[in-house]
């Protein structure tokens, strides 16, 4: 076993106080969800936690898929943290990590996730004292039909709009020139045009 990197982290005043690195990349007043007047203030400590494993688990499962020979892109992972208050008055962290792995199948992308699990070192960290549950949530990144049909009628109107304009300039310079029943029929023309 071999140290890659140490990161450090210093507390002051704990879960109301803040929290620094010695290098300045972190520098951060806390919020606590259990004190009136400072719940909003800053991140609480579950809240950094839940950053730091999302993307550590999400690290996980990118490695996991290419172990498993699946090709995977547009994943997401997010995790949920909740501080729990036990029955003996201690206290603990549930945790539900929630991924999208959208162009593969239920079973695969399952797999995956239950591989990157016994890999990433945040779920050993707290294997077998803190309840972690995993979650393939439907990947929501893809147009419904109705939409993708839209947004190509929308495009293909946006390609169209310097000859329409041009069309509708022409047109309506006739109709500067024209008066009465000429211009309603210049008008009609151009509404037509422009259906």
């Amino acid at each position: 076993m071999k140290t890659l990197f140490t990161s450090e982290a210093l507390s002051q005043g704990g879960r109301s106080g803040t929290v620094r690195s010695p290098d300045g990349l972190l520098d951060v007043t806390l919020g606590n969800p259990l004190e009136n007047g400072i719940e909003k203030r800053g991140p609480n400590p579950e809240l950094l936690f839940a950053a730091a494993y999302s993307a550590c688990y999400h690290g996980a499962l990118v490695n996991a898929a290419e172990t498993l020979h699946i090709p995977i892109q547009g994943s997401t992972v997010r995790a949920l943290v909740s501080l729990m208050e036990l029955d003996n008055g201690s206290y603990g962290l549930a945790v539900d990590l929630h991924a999208q792995i959208p162009g593969i199948d239920s079973a695969q992308a399952l797999r995956i996730m239950e591989q990157a699990h016994i890999t990433c070192p945040y779920s050993k960290a707290l294997r077998g004292d803190s309840p972690i549950t995993l979650m393939l949530d439907e990947a929501s990144n893809a147009l419904p039909s109705i939409q993708e049909k839209n947004l190509g009628r929308d495009l293909e109107l946006i390609e169209d709009l310097p000859t329409k304009t041009q069309e509708l300039t022409t047109l309506m310079d006739v109709s500067e020139k024209t008066t009465g029943e000429e211009r309603v029929e210049v008008t009609a023309h151009i509404l037509d045009k422009n259906e």
